[in-house]
């Protein structure tokens, strides 16, 4: 890392890297640990070290805080969870804030269900547009969730903003909730079928202890952000059917 760093000299070092997904990091506790914290370590390290006059942005997670039933925001008490994703972020998360008191120009952006036509099919949005393009049958876990989707080109917008403000820990997403019912509903409703003919609810694939809702409040960011003219327009029922006309 030091010599590639030494030999492109960047400016900006975007470190949105790591092992994503909640259910894999189960399986892959090591990898996930290394990809999300130590990775991110070693990029601090060199730049603390080299005293490198770089912005350094990490991407972390929402779901590292705890919600109470209401909006989170920066001001939420971080989550206490076995999980090895979570885990690793609230670590990632907490190193940031360290670096940045010994005078990093360092950020943690905190996204939630950030949606792409990149998605893997076998996340949930994905999954489900799969499903009604190819009358399929499919299986899932709790659609009683409720969930904070956000259009991946335009958060990827409000964080080439980023280094314009001072470094600091921020959310982008959308401060806008969905349930997977509604995300089915909508779905199949483009096609006109019955989602029930198509959706097998399988409580093998609920996850313990997840929390009901996580949906973010960008009162914060958008204030931030205000001088720039950005907040997220794409969301609900726009975001669900870029993801299926689109992809």
């Amino acid at each position: 890392i030091e010599k590639l760093i030494e030999l492109y000299n960047p400016i900006h070092i975007y470190y949105f890297a790591g092992q994503s997904s909640i259910v894999k990091s189960v399986k892959t506790p090591k990898d996930t640990m290394i990809s999300n914290f130590l990775g991110a370590k070693n990029f601090l390290q060199i730049i603390y070290k080299k005293k490198l006059n770089i912005k350094f942005f990490k991407a972390n997670s929402g779901y590292i805080f705890q919600n109470k039933n209401k909006k989170i925001d920066l001001n939420s008490k971080l989550i206490n969870s076995k999980n090895p994703y979570i885990k690793s972020q609230i670590k990632a998360y907490k190193l940031v804030k360290k670096y940045r008191k010994y005078g990093l120009q360092c950020y943690s952006i905190i996204f939630f269900n950030t949606e792409s036509l990149l998605r893997p099919k076998e996340y949930f949005v994905k999954k489900i547009c799969n499903a009604v393009k190819k009358n399929k049958k499919v299986s899932i876990g709790n659609i009683n969730n409720i969930r904070d989707y956000s259009w991946a080109p335009e958060i990827m917008v409000g964080v080439s903003l980023l280094n314009k403000i001072k470094p600091c820990d921020i959310i982008l997403a959308s401060g806008k909730g969905m349930s997977g019912k509604q995300i089915i509903k909508y779905l199949f409703q483009i096609k006109k079928i019955d989602y029930k003919k198509y959706i097998n609810i399988n409580k093998k694939l609920f996850r313990r202890n997840e929390e009901k809702k996580i949906v973010s409040s960008m009162t914060k960011t958008i204030a931030k952000l205000k001088k720039f003219n950005w907040k997220p327009k794409i969301f609900g029922k726009k975001l669900l059917y870029k993801m299926y006309l689109e992809q």
